[in-house]
């Protein structure tokens, strides 16, 4: 909980709101359960749209001389349930302090469900190593996804 705390005072004003929110939800047993059985719903939807499966700013390739956009680094590429890829970027463009709202109808409910856990999990262990920041990036992402999930 300390590195979710220390990242969150460096960040937009937005995203420490999102943080502040994420520390709190910690106390919340109900809304965590809540939120843990809309993950498992996740699971069971139906894969059947061919995904990029790591849609984020990281991953796009951007030519200025000719305007092409391309999506790069497919090698997680897979069959996903509906608006996967389009939550993974909103979550992204979120975090990089984007507003996403007009695309909030894009979002699996669901997959930001699975994303609040599986972030959050991982954002509370260990740091890889000294200096590294993406257990941050992970308590963030977790922080944007629960944001997201209570604006929809």
């Amino acid at each position: 909980m300390i590195i979710i705390k220390n990242y969150c005072r460096i960040q937009l004003e937005i995203n420490q709101r999102r943080c502040q929110a994420i520390i709190e939800l910690l106390e919340k047993r109900d809304e965590l359960v809540d939120i843990s059985v809309r993950a498992k719903e996740f699971a069971k939807q139906t894969e059947d749209c061919f995904n990029h499966s790591d849609v984020r700013s990281d991953n796009l390739a951007f030519n200025p001389q000719t305007g092409e956009l391309k999506l790069v680094d497919w090698n997680w590429a897979s069959y996903v349930p509906q608006g996967s890829g389009a939550t993974e970027f909103l979550v992204d463009m979120a975090r990089h302090g984007h507003d996403v709202t007009p695309w909030l109808g894009e979002l699996n409910a669901e997959m930001l469900a699975s994303f609040v856990g599986f972030f959050l999990i991982r954002s509370l262990k260990p740091p890889l190593k000294p200096g590294d920041n993406l257990r941050q990036m992970q308590a963030l992402s977790a922080a944007v996804a629960y944001d997201l999930l209570q604006s929809m």
